[in-house]
């Protein structure tokens, strides 16, 4: 693997031209920035630099390391020791708060759904009244003052 400084980093920069470091491994995304599911502008923000807090804080999946490793060109120079593999604990960590965070939107849309369904039963009460007696409205419409 090449050896690559900082300051050559910071030349690829550019969406057809860049190069991202990530827990110390250098990667030329170049090819993948069309293809990325967060969108060009996630990958320029970190463009040319490391980009390992933003990755991490995403929360990327199994598949995405290996999507990743595809891209490796060199190690980030200082960086003398390899990054620990990640942990399964830390995957069951993430699949336990997506899983908490889907159950949550599901319970969150019962209100919405009986506040419409209460507005459509009123509603349709309210036509019924309509509909059942018409000659409410046309005798107050034909009601002249005296």
């Amino acid at each position: 693997m090449d050896v690559i400084t900082e300051s050559e980093l910071a030349k690829h920069h550019e969406v057809h031209n860049l190069w991202v470091s990530i827990r110390g491994k250098v990667y030329d995304v170049s090819s993948y920035v069309d293809d990325h599911p967060g969108g060009v502008e996630v990958l320029k923000d970190v463009a040319g630099s490391d980009g390992t807090e933003s990755f991490e804080y995403v929360g990327h999946s199994e598949d995405a390391y290996k999507t990743l490793a595809k891209f490796q060109i060199g190690v980030l120079e200082g960086e003398t020791n390899e990054a620990a593999p990640i942990s399964s604990q830390a995957w069951d960590v993430q699949r336990a708060q997506l899983q908490s965070a889907s159950l949550k939107s599901k319970v969150a849309g019962w209100p919405v759904a009986v506040t419409f369904l209460l507005a459509a039963g009123i509603t349709l009460e309210y036509y019924k009244e309509v509909w059942e007696y018409p000659s409410y409205f046309t005798c107050k419409a034909n009601r002249t003052n005296i």
